[in-house]
């Protein structure tokens, strides 16, 4: 009994199954400007932040409801406020998250949306899908194409090779 339990858990080639909650990021972001020009410290709110985020058919999604409240990021290790306001800061700035409601002390929550995903609509979101900037992240310059030396990058102009 235990065994085929065991074997459950295990892929047909024998490697053993993921289970349990995961973040998902897409690619693209992590390979965007916006993310490799903000601070290690922003990186890691941003994946605090894409924790919370609830995406799937078989569940409400809640991007726009995403929080940076204290007691949320202490689980994750946060600690100081004037830390996280300044990570925010950047990925406000960088359009890797947006804020969709503003907090008020001790009574409401500011509340976040990442953008490489759609807007969940909800009552206490201060925006709507249709003023949510869709992956902003791209707006900021990107990473130049890495492509290998040689005949490909030349160019003529005039019968002159430009290399």
């Amino acid at each position: 009994m235990a065994r085929k339990r065991y074997e459950a858990r295990r892929k047909p080639d024998g490697q053993p199954k993921m289970t349990g909650p995961r973040i998902w990021v897409p690619l693209d972001v992590l390979q965007s400007k916006a993310f490799a020009d903000v601070s290690g410290t922003a990186k890691g709110l941003f994946l605090c932040l894409a924790a919370q985020l609830r995406i799937g058919k078989s569940q409400k999604g809640n991007n726009g409801d995403l929080t940076t409240a204290r007691s949320i990021l202490a689980k994750y290790g946060w600690g100081c406020n004037k830390t996280v306001s300044r990570a925010v800061k950047e990925l406000e700035d960088a359009g890797l998250i947006v804020k969709t409601r503003q907090g008020q002390m001790r009574h409401m929550a500011t509340l976040y949306a990442v953008t490489f995903a759609p807007l969940d609509e909800s009552q206490k979101l201060e925006i709507t899908a249709k003023d949510f900037p869709y992956r902003a992240y791209h707006l900021s310059n990107p990473l130049p194409d890495i492509r290998p030396k040689g005949r490909e990058n030349t160019m003529k102009v005039d019968e002159t090779v430009i290399v």
